[in-house]
């Protein structure tokens, strides 16, 4: 369901960011429909992981170079 569907409108620094960043595993998604309850939840465990992972490295480096300044 989009923006527009749930208030309405699209307010209008929405609309010049639209296509900007699409998203590399839309709605913890993988493959095609009908896939089994197991496949979905495998793909959005996967997605939990990889985000900790990114999250987590970047807080580790940032805060590497926090103290080390």
């Amino acid at each position: 369901m989009s923006l527009k569907d749930r208030i309405g409108f699209v307010p209008h620094g929405l609309k010049e960011l639209f296509g900007l960043w699409n998203a590399p595993m839309q709605d913890y998604y993988f493959s095609g429909d009908g896939d089994s309850m197991i496949v979905s939840s495998a793909g959005y465990i996967l997605s939990a992981l990889v985000g900790v992972i990114v999250g987590g490295s970047l807080l580790y480096f940032i805060g590497k170079k926090v103290v080390k300044n």
